[in-house]
């Protein structure tokens, strides 16, 4: 089963590894990496609110 709580983890160890890669780096433009991690990391946020509000909207198991 998919854990948001884990996908969360995951992109701020990618996200601590990109901000230890020297400015100017090769890979990813260094500042744009560390920002769309970011606008990732608030997504996966949302998204979590919107699926605990979700969750009390919905009925019960055996109700």
């Amino acid at each position: 089963m998919f854990d948001p709580m884990d996908r969360f983890y995951e992109l701020e160890n990618w996200r601590r590894s990109l901000v230890m890669l020297p400015p100017g780096s090769l890979a990813l433009d260094r500042e744009d990496a560390v920002a769309l991690i970011a606008e990732l990391q608030e997504a996966e946020g949302r998204l979590r609110g919107l699926r605990d509000a979700l969750k009390l909207l919905l009925p019960m198991d055996g109700d």
